[in-house]
């Protein structure tokens, strides 16, 4: 990667400080699955990351397309999203995956490249009060993104609801890449625990011999929308009483 420009951003605080990427190559396939209707602070904050491309090029030689795929499965979507991205021409060199109900900063593609992980993703909490995170560590325990953390984790699994994934990494994904998968609750006999699409997802990433990081400093910018945004702030105010719900009140 050689060496990165500055993006001028009109208010830095609206999200985190960074030196945009420049690539001789970045084709790049957004994929967001969704219904029929996008929500209204998705759609402005796609609107703002490929205005903020034609600004500032990451590449060269550069090109990006958009796929929706509109279906009541979402892993069905997911799915025929990686396939449209194969039959893209040029060829993808990235794909960024992006949920229709998620609210993200302008620069966000440019600093999710400028990062240069074969697979990155950023946290965000459930919608429901309290909230906790879709991010799980190897411990199985839920990673939260704190205003104080920065830097990047390596986790065993979180959303797709922002993750981008570099070409090369899904070439050696086995297909199905995103499959639910039913398996006895190890703590209740007789009953059965879903995993869902994402998790098998980067389930197939580790398998195939790469990393899923995830990185704090853009989580900290990425909401998910509901009836009301839930912000990873919200998620860290009630930490504590979430770790005695879930783990025990004599959690660390």
């Amino acid at each position: 990667m050689t060496e990165p420009l500055e993006l001028k951003r009109p208010q830095a605080e609206e999200g985190p400080h960074f030196r945009g990427p420049s690539l001789d190559e970045f084709h790049l396939a957004i994929l967001v699955p969704s219904g029929s209707l996008w929500n209204t602070g998705f759609a402005m904050s796609l609107l703002k990351c490929v205005q903020s491309m034609h600004q500032v090029p990451i590449g060269r030689r550069h090109s990006y397309r958009i796929h929706n795929q509109q279906s009541s499965m979402l892993p069905y979507s997911r799915e025929a999203g990686f396939l449209a991205a194969l039959a893209m021409e040029p060829e993808p060199t990235h794909i960024l995956m992006l949920d229709s109900d998620m609210e993200f900063p302008e620069d966000t593609i440019h600093w999710m490249v400028w990062r240069d992980e074969p697979v990155l993703l950023a946290n965000y909490v459930k919608r429901c009060v309290p909230t906790i995170p879709v991010t799980r560590g190897f411990d199985n325990r839920y990673v939260y993104t704190h205003q104080s953390d920065n830097g990047l984790v390596e986790v065993k699994f979180g959303g797709l609801g922002c993750c981008l994934v570099k070409m090369e990494v899904v070439k050696k994904l086995k297909r199905p890449w995103f499959n639910f998968n039913w398996r006895p609750d190890p703590t209740t006999p007789g009953n059965w625990l879903i995993d869902g699409e994402d998790t098998g997802f980067f389930n197939k990433v580790r398998e195939a011999g790469y990393k899923a990081m995830l990185d704090h400093d853009l989580s900290k910018h990425v909401n998910h929308i509901g009836e009301l945004v839930y912000t990873n702030r919200m998620g860290e105010l009630t930490e504590r009483e979430n770790d005695e719900a879930i783990y025990g009140k004599s959690a660390a």
